[in-house]
């Protein structure tokens, strides 16, 4: 949110990476595991994890200049 509201640019990038690199992470994990149950938790949250930057970028797009 406070990237939002003026941050900066520094924070944007930040946060990109930041959700960049925990999907990256979730999906590997997710590959070397042979639990099922395990896989499916890994794939839901980097799943989530994307969402919740596609809902990000809507709020930074609709933000008036």
């Amino acid at each position: 949110m406070m990237v939002a509201m003026g941050s900066g640019i520094r924070a944007l990038i930040f946060l990109a990476w930041s959700f960049a690199v925990s999907v990256r992470a979730l999906i590997h994990r997710a590959s070397m595991t042979s639990d099922p149950q395990r896989y499916a938790v890994l794939i839901v949250v980097a799943l989530m994890v994307v969402g919740f930057a596609a809902g990000f970028h809507d709020l930074l797009r609709r933000r008036e200049p």
